[in-house]
Parts: structure tokens; sequence; C-alpha cells
């Protein structure tokens, strides 16, 4: 594995572990409408959005996800 796709994979952990934090955060407050917490969705597409953009970069056109 090359630095560059290392890098790539430690990216994309973090992006994983972001968005992994907001859900959390919003199921913890144990409230009935997750949408009723003031930016939840705004959070919640900011953060799937980053993770849409990263995996549009590929490194390797021989590995199969």
């Amino acid at each position: 594995m090359s630095k560059e796709e290392f890098h790539h994979q430690e990216e994309y952990r973090q992006l994983l572990q972001s968005l992994k934090g907001t859900v959390e955060g919003l199921l913890i407050s144990q409230v009935s409408n997750v949408w009723d917490i003031y930016g939840g969705l705004n959070r919640l597409h900011s953060a799937v959005e980053k993770i849409f953009k990263h995996g549009c970069r590929v490194f390797n056109h021989d590995v199969r996800f």
C-alpha cells in the first residue's frame, strides 16, 4: 500500500468516525423525532456529503469496494 493510499484510507476512517459521532449525538438525546434537534439534518447531510465527495477520488482502479 502506497503512502497516498494509506492517507486516503485514514481520511475515510476519520470521515466515518465523524458520521458516527453525529448520529450518536442525535440519538443520545432520546428525542422521539431527531429532526427536532436544531441543525441535526444539516450536520448529518454535511457528514454524508463529505464521505461521498471523498469516495469519488479513486487511487487504484483494480481495487473493488
